[in-house]
């Protein structure tokens, strides 16, 4: 199956990482625009001790010179500062208290979308960072892609802490000129309409030498087309490839030349033809030459193939200089070499074989990550430049069963959950993806169905925090008793339904169960809000299910919320007989009614009923009204503000049948019935089980537009108060 990457939503963005700063000092590796000098200002403000250094000391560490103008004559030098920087924090044994982050600005979106410019260059940052993290352990880090041209250097760091702060797993997290946050994330490839272009007599300049997979997909691309190959290599064909092939000394030089020859002897016989030039493609002379041969044999350049990459595999804290900075140019100088050296020519095709590994990482290769992200970042800019007359792609190939990829690191791939890909698998999607003209998915991953991405996700047990104020959950402004503002219970329920698909994002969450309000959660400053902690651990479970606890406390360890949920491999197959219907009566009253004085409290954003409510003495329905929030198919969860409806439905039956209000308690259980992407609730059905002097139970089942179950809620208690309870104080219990 492929994939394209795309700027997407921040997975969790309600969650919190626990700010890092209260236990150390923060070093700040500064920029030229003033932002660690207003971040050391804003600091202060928080009591934090920050100071503006050239390597990172105790504690945590913000390199912020990816923020400087860059561009193809500075590439390695911000890459490899960042690389130092690293290396550095590690040297500190790292743990969850301190906190690595890198800042740059890309547009905001990593590159995805307009923006970059030349700072594409410095791209790698981000895979750098993520593929450092695991390494580490325990440490956090975060790379920022802060969309900041013309910003004040006081609201750049302002936005650096707000990034800093936001959860979930993402490591790379950015921030656009609208103030939206994304960060990359892979979708389906979308369908495409790119016509078949490429023609017989196409001159294409390859680096990589003919071997390994840049080798196959030549070889089986010459069986569609008769090309003119001027292939760029350090070995020669049948020669002895000499100190130079001393960087990889698993192969025999020798053996090295007789591949290469029997690749130009096959694509020869295969009715193409080829040219060989001596050339490393570090070297702009070198590349540059090869280039005009090329043009004085054949006339023309047309396409540029980049295959040439080299692997040094080791931990941060033991890689060197050299092996760095060997590994990154191959990738990234050897792109700019084969851009300079092309630039006159009208080029229909630019192919970069890059890496899973700038997605995913891979511990002891930080180096080959970071080259292979900048080189993609290259790609959506060139893609942008050239306005749509050349077809730009960055293949994040995954590991291939040859090529670079040992028998040891195939076992690691394994282990890590990265499946290894046949080799004609991989040469059929490249000859798919060149035979094509221009479209917009510069960045494509071929990955095997059904297995899920090795994404840094986090697992149980797990404490963020969560706070709840206008700028997070402005929702709740429509939630409020006696004017004070109430955290719902279905929202806090929606919360944990988020992250339990975080935390095991391939099962369905079949169920929450014994969801109870400890103590109500009351915000008294709607602006600054309430700061609260999640806590989430597992729990024992058997017969293919999978558990969680949640506890939602607020700092001083008073529990308000506490939940349990229960993950199953799908959703039940059959399904769930209906409940016997109920003999219902409309209720008449307009929405204002229905919300006014002597209906429910709830304010715009909450009113989802859609007049009448019908009524008889054992239960009651309720239609919504609109599309719902969010459109319908588009959330993993049921939509909590109709789920909410249900709740406001039961006060509606027992205002009007028993003069009654009540505040939801919790309930035994919600049983989600319907499949990934939940569809749209449109109606809900109540039965009253029992009613006592203080309490009520009662059973809600939630129906699509169609009439099929999405889910039941069983056991919901409430509290009871008098017909006049918003007219008196609201007690923290409620």
């Amino acid at each position: 199956m492929t994939y394209e990457l795309t700027p997407g939503p921040v997975p969790a963005s309600f969650l919190e990482q626990e700010p890092p700063f209260a236990w150390g000092p923060v070093t700040l590796m500064a920029d030229r625009r003033g932002v660690a000098q207003a971040l050391g200002r804003q600091f202060l403000a928080m009591g934090v001790t920050a100071t503006i250094r050239d390597q990172p000391e105790a504690g945590s560490c913000l390199f912020l010179k990816g923020l400087d103008p860059a561009g193809p004559d500075t590439l390695a030098e911000t890459t490899f500062q960042a690389f130092q920087a690293a290396q550095r924090f590690g040297l500190g044994h790292p743990d969850q208290h301190r906190l690595f982050a890198t800042v740059q600005d890309l547009g905001g979106t990593f590159g995805l979308e307009p923006g970059a410019g030349a700072r594409a260059w410095t791209g790698g940052l981000a895979a750098l960072t993520g593929t450092a993290a695991l390494e580490w352990g325990p440490a956090r880090a975060r790379a920022l892609d802060i969309a900041s041209e013309g910003a004040d250097p006081e609201d750049i760091a302002r936005w650096i802490l707000e990034g800093l702060a936001m959860g979930g797993p993402a490591t790379a997290v950015g921030r656009r000129r609208d103030g939206t946050w994304c960060s990359p994330s892979l979708v389906p490839r979308r369908a495409g309409q790119a016509e078949l272009t490429l023609e017989d007599g196409e001159v294409l300049l390859v680096s990589g030498g003919g071997r390994g997979i840049t080798g196959a997909c030549l070889l089986a691309l010459a069986e569609y087309h008769r090309l003119k190959f001027a292939i760029l290599g350090r070995t020669p064909p049948g020669e002895d490839g000499g100190a130079l092939d001393s960087l990889c000394p698993e192969a025999e030089p020798k053996a090295k030349g007789r591949e290469v020859w029997r690749l130009l002897e096959a694509l020869r016989q295969a009715g193409s033809e080829v040219q060989f030039c001596r050339a490393d493609v570090r070297d702009p002379a070198a590349v540059a030459a090869a280039a005009r041969e090329a043009r004085l044999l054949w006339g023309r350049i047309d396409g540029v193939i980049h295959g040439a990459g080299l692997q040094q595999d080791a931990f941060l804290l033991r890689k060197t200089e050299v092996q760095f900075r060997t590994v990154f140019e191959t990738k990234v100088l050897g792109l700019r070499n084969l851009l300079a050296a092309t630039a006159g020519d009208p080029l229909r095709r630019i192919f970069c074989f890059s890496s899973a590994a700038a997605r995913f990482g891979l511990p002891g290769q930080v180096d080959y990550a970071a080259a292979n992200e900048a080189m993609s970042k290259v790609c959506w800019e060139e893609f942008r430049r050239r306005e749509g007359r050349c077809a730009v792609k960055a293949l994040d190939w995954g590991p291939w069963g040859g090529g670079m990829v040992t028998p040891a690191q195939a076992e690691t791939f394994r282990q890590r959950g990265m499946p290894v890909m046949p080799v004609a698998e991989g040469t059929a999607l490249f000859v798919e993806e060149v035979r094509k003209g221009p479209d917009p998915a510069v960045e494509i991953l071929s990955w095997p169905a059904g297995i899920e991405f090795p994404d840094r996700r986090p697992k149980a047990p797990l404490q963020a925090r969560i706070t709840f104020n206008r700028a997070t959950f402005p929702v709740i402004d429509s939630h409020r008793i006696r004017g004070r503002h109430v955290v719902p219970m279905f929202l806090v329920c929606d919360l944990c339904l988020r992250v339990a698909k975080l935390i095991h994002p391939g099962r369905h969450v079949a169920a929450l169960n014994q969801v109870k309000v400890i103590k109500g959660l009351i915000i008294d400053d709607f602006d600054r809000g309430a700061v609260t902690r999640l806590e989430v651990e597992e729990v024992p479970a058997d017969g293919g299910r999978s558990g969680l606890q949640f506890t939602l406390k607020n700092p001083q360890g008073q529990v308000h919320y506490r939940l349990a949920a229960d993950l199953t491999e799908a959703p039940p197959a059959d399904p769930e007989p209906g409940p016997e219907p109920l003999a219902l009566q409309p209720l008449p009253g307009t929405l204002d009614e229905i919300y006014g004085p002597a209906g429910v409290f709830h304010g715009p954003a909450f009113q989802c009923i859609e007049p009448p409510v019908y009524l008889s003495d054992l239960g009651f329905e309720a239609f919504f009204r609109g599309p719902g929030q969010p459109p319908q198919g588009a959330s993993p969860t049921p939509d909590f503000i109709r789920l909410d409806g249900g709740a406001q439905a039961c006060g509606i039956h027992l205002l009007h049948t028993n003069g009654m209000r009540s505040l939801p308690l919790g309930f035994e259980s919600m049983r989600i019935l319907a499949a990934d992407p939940v569809p749209e609730i449109r109606s809900c059905r109540g039965y009253l089980k029992s009613m006592g002097r203080l309490q009520v139970l009662a059973d809600l089942h939630y129906f699509d537009p169609q009439g099929a179950p999405v889910a039941v809620v069983e056991g919901l208690t409430g509290l009871l108060l008098g017909a006049d309870a918003w007219d008196a104080p609201l007690s923290p219990s409620a």
